[in-house]
């Protein structure tokens, strides 16, 4: 089943003490040294975006950088920096209070353009910055905020954006006359053209796009030629399920903008994932996925830019998911694809058959989890984020198939923790089937080989949302996946890709299709009774948890009810309770119904009602921490509400609902990332760890002594039941 050089022993010749040897195990750590803490996790700075000029010797990236708790309370910074790729010294650029994204090279070099909103501006619009360095001067005036943006080839820009408000409008807003109209009144994201010289000062571009809302855009290198990724209206839904490729012609500077329709370039059946131009002009590379009811891109497709029919230039069988792609050259495909717990880079020519050439890295890099690289000089120069188990995302760059040079350090500290060892373990499902999945040991690991399963460690399952996604062996820790601060704790921390998981090609994840907390929770629990099975397991049956956020919420709340035998402590995070609610409340309820479930909702009541955690509250033994924004569109906050409600109502007396003020299907705020983090772990240790009696008092309420803040003396509350 290994699908690349890196080394496994096979299940069953093996005891889980000597499982799988994977190249990203974590060498022996200093024993002198701290494990991480959950105050650690709001120091992470992780680099999340990258350009390379075009003459390939200076990259631009942005560092997202965490606030301190000395500052207003808000998302993390974004701080753009410079490095010449010759001598690599990093140079800050934008730094300080500010929140850069989306760093691009103009087509000279001379500049580089972000998405900023900044000095008392009230949205977001493009500015550059000199790459020689200067100030940063901003290239729109727009008036609404800027989505996303290009440089033309003769310099100009093109930028996504919806139309500003008019005067009339803003002046009933500014009296509090401003209803909401749901799904109605939207406001199409179309394409713009400004001038792209600072010197020419901050443009109201001239629209150039109407009937279509745009999500991607992406330039023709060799003229006035634009292709976006657009839908029919600015939906959510849309954009998952309805996203087509267009291409609409670009006026000379000469001559005057004008609104225009789109051509379309291709009509997508099911899930578009990213599309580039070829170098030459002469064709489009997308992925996306095979079939409409696939729930994921997986495919390569090459059409011609003008149009026509597209080719599938994936490989046969290919037991992955291609999600990204580029251009290696005018007649090669380069594309990013999840391959099991990896994502790897492949070619694939434009002639011939499909055969594709992996790109791998030198003996020693094998355990760098890569992003889709920006490519230049015909691929002779390769700039990458990648993350490993040893570390969050950092900058490389890379020879063609040369050893990456790492350019970024953004977390010196973590060389002063000792890190849980991480590796791939697999297990047989109860059908057979082979499931992959990651597991990090404890930073003292001396009670897993206990003789009596009751000593030893507590085990902590992290069920992934989606399930559209596969969790990769590279870095595990975040706000709502403590892996290595629980390690540090003494839990193993388990993270399986269970079917319908991306990664193992597309009928592997078809297999969930219409079968919700079916097979595919079954794997999760077959998981958990190997990891604590009598004979050979390294975790302790009785002290079992579960995390999981959204998908995986709705897995937890599933293990906490129907399920309750098997975990003692669940923290559903934006979880599902009530199928039937969730449907009929979320924005992406035609993805809901086409990718996932398979019917209409009139069509399923009974499945639906079955698969629901709240018809099973009365077999809940399970103590349950319920976390959720209280503005989260994607699943609404009902859903944990109902679930708070039916357990209560059953009995449940190790029951708590903990809701975010502003938050939406995630935490952005530090505040609430770091109380997530804090009350996950409490409870866990709680409930997991202490064995504390489930009838007893519920864990401290009031965590502000550990929020790093200056505040006046106050015991900790503890709820009584």
């Amino acid at each position: 089943m290994t699908r690349d050089h890196r080394p496994t022993t096979s299940l069953a010749l093996a005891t889980f003490l000597g499982l799988l040897v994977s190249a990203a195990a974590i060498a022996a750590p200093d024993t002198s040294l701290p494990p991480m803490s959950e105050h650690d996790i709001e120091k992470i700075v992780q680099v999340v975006a990258a350009d390379l000029s075009h003459d390939g010797r200076t990259a631009a990236f942005i560092r997202d950088v965490p606030r301190r708790a000395d500052e207003e309370n808000g998302p993390a910074w974004r701080h753009l920096y410079l490095v010449d790729l010759d001598a690599p010294e990093e140079r800050p650029f934008v730094v300080g209070e500010e929140r850069a994204y989306s760093p691009r090279f103009s087509p000279d070099d001379r500049f580089v353009g972000f998405i900023a909103k900044r000095h008392g501006h009230s949205h977001a619009e493009v500015w550059a910055i000199p790459t020689g360095g200067g100030e940063a001067r901003r290239l729109t005036d727009h008036g609404a905020d800027v989505r996303a943006f290009v440089w033309l080839s003769d310099g100009r820009l093109a930028y996504v954006a919806a139309a500003p408000r008019g005067k009339r409008e803003e002046a009933l807003r500014e009296r509090g006359y401003a209803p909401e109209f749901f799904e109605e009144d939207l406001r199409e994201q179309a394409v713009w053209i400004a001038p792209g010289d600072p010197a020419d000062g901050p443009a109201k571009g001239d629209r150039l796009t109407e009937g279509r809302s745009v999500w991607q855009l992406a330039t023709d290198p060799t003229g006035p030629r634009l292709f976006a990724g657009a839908s029919k209206r600015p939906l959510v839904d849309e954009m998952y399920m309805e996203q087509n490729i267009y291409s609409v012609e670009v006026p000379a500077p000469s001559e005057k903008v004008t609104p225009r329709e789109f051509d379309l370039v291709v009509d997508v059946p099911g899930k578009l994932g990213t599309f580039q131009v070829a170098p030459d002009g002469s064709r489009v590379a997308y992925t996306a996925a095979y079939r409409r009811s696939d729930h994921a891109p997986s495919n390569v497709y090459v059409i011609d830019s003008g149009g026509g029919e597209p080719v599938n230039r994936t490989p046969p069988n290919f037991e992955g998911h291609a999600v990204e792609v580029t251009w290696w050259d005018a007649r090669t495909i380069l594309y990013l694809a999840e391959e099991g717990v990896w994502q790897t880079w492949s070619l694939i020519g434009l002639e011939g058959d499909a055969a594709r050439r992996r790109l791998q890295f030198e003996p020693g890099q094998a355990d760098l989890v890569p992003r889709l690289p920006v490519v230049r000089r015909g691929g002779r120069r390769l700039l990458f984020i990648a993350d490993s188990a040893r570390h969050p995302a950092e900058l490389f760059l890379s020879a063609r198939d040369g050893r990456p040079t790492r350019l970024s350090d953004s977390n010196p500290w973590l060389a002063e923790r000792r890190l849980g060892r991480q590796e791939i373990i697999r297990y047989e499902a109860r059908d057979g089937l082979l499931i992959e999945g990651l597991l990090i040991h404890p930073v003292d690991e001396s009670a897993v080989a206990a003789e009596n399963p009751e000593e030893r460690p507590p085990l902590l399952v992290d069920v992934h949302g989606g399930p559209e996604m596969a969790m990769t062996n590279g870095w595990l820790t975040s706000y709502f996946r403590p892996a290595q601060v629980a390690a540090g704790r003494g839990f193993v921390f388990f993270t399986p890709n269970y079917r319908g998981s991306t990664g193992r090609g597309t009928d592997f994840a078809f297999s969930s299709f219409g079968d919700p907390a079916g097979a595919e929770f079954e794997d999760v629990a077959d998981g958990i009774r190997f990891l604590t099975r009598e004979e050979g397991g390294p975790t302790s049956p009785a002290r079992v948890g579960m995390i999981g956020g959204s998908y995986g919420g709705y897995a937890a709340n599933w293990f906490a009810t129907r399920k309750s035998e098997l975990v003692r402590a669940v923290v559903p995070f934006v979880g599902i309770s009530h199928l039937i609610s969730k449907r009929l409340l979320t924005d992406i309820p035609v993805e809901d119904e086409d990718v996932h479930m398979g019917a209409p909702v009139h069509e399923q009541w009974d499945l639906m009602l079955e698969r629901s955690p709240i018809r099973h509250a009365t077999e809940s033994r399970t103590a349950v921490l319920l976390l959720h924004g209280d503005s989260d569109t994607r699943v609404h906050p009902t859903q944990s509400m109902e679930m708070f409600r039916a357990l209560q109502r059953a009995g449940n007396p190790a029951l708590r609902l903990v809701f975010y003020p502003g938050e939406g299907h995630g935490n952005r705020l530090r505040a609430y990332r770091l109380d997530a983090a804090l009350r996950t772990l409490a409870w866990l240790e709680w409930y997991v760890q202490d064995l504390r009696p489930l009838d007893g008092p519920l864990p401290p309420l009031d965590l502000s002594a550990h929020y790093g803040l200056e505040l006046p003396d106050a015991p900790a509350l503890v709820q009584e039941n």
